[in-house]
């Protein structure tokens, strides 16, 4: 069955795992403990926690914001804002995107289909247009036995105005 979200390169994976995780009702040992959890202003960013996994940052064209996360950190750069042809699940279109930077730390991350990779963890990322997350997200996660660690983030408004990027940025470890 082939239709917008299979085409896409989505799973039932994230689906469940994001459904799972994120709508139900956070327990004691989801919320964040005090000890480097929180989210660090490094420059002139603005941070709003919408709930114990979802973070919204305003971050202008030229600067950076460094997350805390447990015991590791995560430094998103916003580079510049693009005009270009970007694909979309309507097609391809012209639109605003943004050009963003990821350090995890080492790690690799990885774009969904409505991206373009120019680096290593360099993304150009549209606006997002639908509730199809994945394919304009930037993201990685990592498992183990005892242990689950997922990162996404994705551009939700560009203000070209005043080079301002406001960006959707999911954390969530167990």
């Amino acid at each position: 069955m082939d239709n917008d979200w299979d085409r896409l390169g989505n799973t039932s994976f994230w689906g469940g795992l994001i459904r799972h995780y994120f709508f139900r009702h956070p327990t004691k040992s989801d919320s964040p403990k005090d000890d480097n959890q929180g989210n660090e202003k490094l420059i002139s960013a603005t941070i709003v926690k919408a709930n114990p996994y979802l973070t919204k940052a305003k971050i202008k064209v030229g600067d950076y914001q460094e997350f805390k996360w447990g015991d590791s950190s995560i430094k998103i750069s916003v580079m510049d804002i693009v005009n270009e042809p970007f694909k979309t699940i309507a097609g391809e279109q012209q639109a605003l995107g943004v050009e963003l930077g990821v350090d995890s730390g080492g790690g690799l991350v990885y774009g969904g289909n409505c991206t373009k990779e120019f680096g290593v963890n360099k993304y150009k990322a549209p606006q997002i247009f639908s509730n199809f997350e994945e394919p304009y997200s930037l993201y990685f996660f990592h498992t183990g036995e005892k242990y689950c660690k997922l990162f996404r983030v994705l551009v939700e408004h560009i203000n070209p105005r005043s080079e301002e990027v406001t960006l959707n940025i999911f954390f969530f470890k167990t």
